[in-house]
């Protein structure tokens, strides 16, 4: 019988989904005894059962050893597909009975669930103008033919709903290349600082492995010369704790630890939290920080504890001496990826003082790759696909698909400007209110984000619940192009300004 082989396959799943169709008829609301018993069996199997009524509710009252119920009171087409949403988590759920289902609820119960994962909407259904919203096609294809940069990816989410995902251009300014599409992965640059060392740090944080004051030379003994005894993590995350702002050591070092002895050997240029000067040595040091707590190189750490849950599998560390996903083992040398995983990242920069080539699926960043390809200030490749589920992830208060990954308080803690006296958040920075801001003139006070210097950039408004990602290989084929300062702005103020 057909029952007994669906009953056979359930046995071996983890969850069961069991639709009942029926109508309000007299007897048993029109279920066959075959169906009833159909039904108690596969209740008998001891699984996490759903079951979901499409018409009635009562019929769920025949049934009382279910795990979950959801009532679609309907077999129309909006009534299945809203089912299906509420089930992945797409959209919230706060509905409430209007009967009493005997033995089982009572009238006005219910429960109220928030939306869990990403979803695509159309515009106007989250507030947007959709032509005011198409403009951002022109605006890319304009700084593609001024050459601001030769691609980009542009993702817009509001609500919960992806309502742009988009790519544009190609590799190069060549004509013959191929279009890039949404699974071509962009050196993410200094957007790596908050998607992966802020996000570990806060994570450690969350579980009481470190505090905000905790010394950086309690976790770096060797870290504490010149002065450097008292700089905190907090003065790293803030960027005020007196180092400077860069160093060409890759030009001096010849392997990852003269870089690290080099950093950890530097003096401080300010008295600690005097100024605030944007460094990657603040990053450097906090990246091997997370390293000494997890007792795992920083890749592999947010790999396993943000990525690989959140199903990004196009977010990675890559470069010579770095880690490599598995599907980049077969054919690759060097530590490089294979020619075919290559070609799905995007070209950066031709490095004509250091590597002496093209930078294409290795960290454009020249310390980092001197580091080994995996710094806690740089490295990160990713796809605005991969970003927006990490970044829902934050606007949900660190939850996705069920699953608790930062604390809401952590969250608001770090991504709010700790002073009067710099935009500075813990990691994340925050708009500049007077003057020039990547992230326009419309953006609240509390909004915040990050910018990359291969041209990349996140940012969050938080009040309107909206967050845009932006990915470009603005270095293409030389850094000496700032026409993406024009870009990011514009960007920006269109998309506030299509709502509605």
């Amino acid at each position: 019988m057909a029952i007994d082989s669906i009953i056979k396959q359930a046995g071996e799943s983890d969850i069961i989904i069991l639709p009942i169709y029926s109508k309000a008829r007299s007897g048993k609301l029109g279920l066959s005894d075959n169906l009833i018993n159909a039904i108690n069996r596969l209740l008998s199997l001891n699984k996490k059962t759903i079951l979901i009524g499409f018409g009635s509710p009562y019929v769920l009252g025949t049934f009382q050893a279910a795990a979950a119920y959801l009532c679609a009171y309907s077999d129309a087409e909006p009534s299945v597909e809203a089912a299906v949403e509420v089930l992945f988590g797409e959209i919230p759920t706060r509905g409430r009975l209007p009967v009493t289902i005997p033995g089982l609820f009572e009238y006005g119960s219910g429960l109220v669930m928030p939306q869990s994962v990403l979803r695509y909407d159309f515009p106007e259904y989250v507030g947007f103008e959709p032509d005011n919203l198409a403009l951002l096609d022109s605006i890319m294809t304009q700084a593609i033919t001024d050459s601001a940069f030769p691609c980009g990816q542009l993702a817009v989410v509001k609500d919960g709903a992806i309502v742009l995902n988009k790519s544009f251009g190609k590799q190069t300014y060549g004509k013959n290349n191929p279009a890039i599409n949404n699974e071509t992965m962009f050196d993410i640059a200094s957007v790596t600082k908050v998607i992966a060392t802020t996000s570990a740090i806060m994570k450690l944080y969350d579980e009481g492995k470190i505090l905000l004051h905790d010394s950086v030379v309690k976790f770096i003994p060797e870290f504490g010369n010149k002065g450097k005894d008292k700089i905190t993590i907090r003065n790293l995350l803030l960027h005020n704790g007196g180092l400077p702002a860069f160093k060409r050591l890759y030009l001096t070092c010849k392997s990852p630890q003269e870089v690290l002895d080099s950093v950890y050997q530097t003096e401080m240029i300010y008295p600690i939290g005097d100024s605030t000067v944007y460094s990657d040595f603040d990053f450097i040091l906090l990246g091997k920080i997370v390293e000494k707590i997890a007792g795992v190189t920083l890749d592999k750490y947010v790999d396993s504890v943000f990525f690989k849950p959140l199903g990004m599998t196009s977010t990675f560390f890559s470069a010579e001496g770095g880690s490599l996903p598995d599907r980049w083992q077969a054919g690759a040398s060097g530590g490089n990826p294979s020619s075919p995983m290559r070609n799905k990242i995007a070209q950066t920069e031709y490095d004509s003082v250091y590597r002496k080539r093209l930078i294409q699926g290795e960290v454009h960043d020249e310390n980092a790759f001197a580091l080994g390809g995996v710094s806690g200030h740089a490295g990160l490749f990713s796809t605005a696909s991969d970003l927006a589920i990490f970044m829902q992830m934050i606007m949900n208060g660190g939850n996705y698909s069920g699953k608790q990954y930062l604390k809401p308080e952590t969250i608001k803690l770090f991504t709010t400007r700790q002073g009067k006296q710099s935009t500075r958040a813990l990691g994340w920075d925050t708009k500049t209110m007077n003057g020039y801001s990547s992230a326009g003139t419309l953006f609240g006070e509390k909004s915040f984000g990050h910018t990359g210097f291969t041209g990349t950039s996140i940012w969050v408004e938080p009040e309107k619940k909206i967050f845009i990602i932006l990915l470009t290989n603005r270095v293409y084929p030389t850094r000496n192009n700032s026409k993406i300062m024009e870009i990011r702005p514009k960007v920006h103020d269109i998309i506030i300004r299509s709502l509605r």
